[in-house]
């Protein structure tokens, strides 16, 4: 649960596995940070990615991610689940990487 205040990952990998709540507050990345989110649980709220990450991947089946925010990615992985991005996601140049095995993107 984040409900106050950002988490930097300087230069490391988050793992949400389990259940996810946010209400406030933000993950702050680098470019070579990664957020991997899968598992099983209950994901309430949005991600809250508000910077350059340099990987994020989805592999939770029946579960539904979701990003309000603008921020930088080089690579996406949707593997399972669906992400739904509410914000603008902007693909790093130099060479990003986009692999979809059987998740699925909505952007509303």
């Amino acid at each position: 649960t984040l409900t106050k205040g950002d988490l930097n990952l300087n230069c490391k990998t988050l793992r949400i596995s389990g259940n996810y709540n946010r209400t406030s507050g933000n993950k702050i990345g680098s470019s070579t940070s990664s957020i991997i989110v899968d598992g099983s649980g209950t994901f309430s709220g949005t991600l809250g990615i508000v910077s350059h990450n340099n990987t994020l991947t989805i592999n939770r089946t029946g579960s539904s991610v979701a990003t309000g925010s603008a921020f930088t990615l080089t690579n996406l992985n949707l593997l399972n689940g669906t992400f739904t991005n509410g914000g603008t996601i902007t693909m790093a140049s130099g060479g990003a990487v986009v692999t979809r095995n059987a998740g699925v993107l909505t952007n509303p």
